[in-house]
């Protein structure tokens, strides 16, 4: 089937409760070529991703354009960090990647964070090891600076070296100085995401 019309099933069947989510230890680029996309470089893995978390939410999943400052943990809305009126911004390096998406439920704002990255190499290395994991660093620092607020860091990690590299998370969330912080940030494939959440809305 072609990967456009699974996606386009996928969008259609939104009230649907019960999903199968494949653990991410099983998404292989094959996996991913058969049911996404075969092209790497487009957005379809974020869409794939989107469209996931609002079915298993029932609620749209907004863009946004909010970062956090690696340096001061300043969370706001920041379209171009790097550059004004053509020229480089001195601290444009100090701003985190932008969050993917954002929901709110019973006055607490979801913000997301989706990778997918399948396979080994360099390139892997570095979305997983030099973004993602200081992303999610700053998250935690974050949530330590800003005890009170009530909001959710969301990190969607899918792809099977993903999978590989959890326990290089799971180290940095169970660090003594994220301890206490940790329950605000989840670290996890789609299908954790699925049982997390559903956990979440009931409590």
């Amino acid at each position: 089937m072609d990967h456009r019309i699974k996606l386009e099933m996928l969008e259609k069947n939104n009230l649907e409760e019960n999903i199968y989510i494949e653990s991410s230890e099983n998404q292989t680029k094959q996996w991913r070529y058969d049911n996404i996309s075969v092209n790497q470089k487009n957005n379809s893995n974020e869409k794939y991703q989107r469209v996931l978390i609002e079915k298993i939410t029932q609620k749209q999943c907004l863009k946004t354009k909010d970062r956090i400052n690696h340096r001061t943990l300043e969370l706001c809305k920041k379209t171009n960090p790097m550059f004004k009126n053509r020229k480089a911004i001195p601290d444009g390096y100090d701003w985190s990647e932008d969050f993917d998406g954002q929901q709110t439920f019973n006055e607490k704002k979801l913000y997301f964070n989706l990778k997918f990255v399948v396979g080994t190499g360099g390139q892997q290395t570095r979305t997983l090891r030099d973004e993602t994991y200081r992303f999610i660093e700053t998250q935690l620092k974050y949530l330590r600076k800003n005890k009170n607020e009530n909001i959710i860091f969301i990190n969607i990690l899918d792809g099977n070296e993903s999978y590989s590299r959890m326990d290089n998370f799971k180290y940095l969330l169970n660090l003594e100085e994220y301890k206490e912080y940790n329950s605000r940030c989840f670290v996890g494939d789609m299908k954790q995401f699925q049982h997390w959440f559903h956990n979440f809305v009931n409590k």
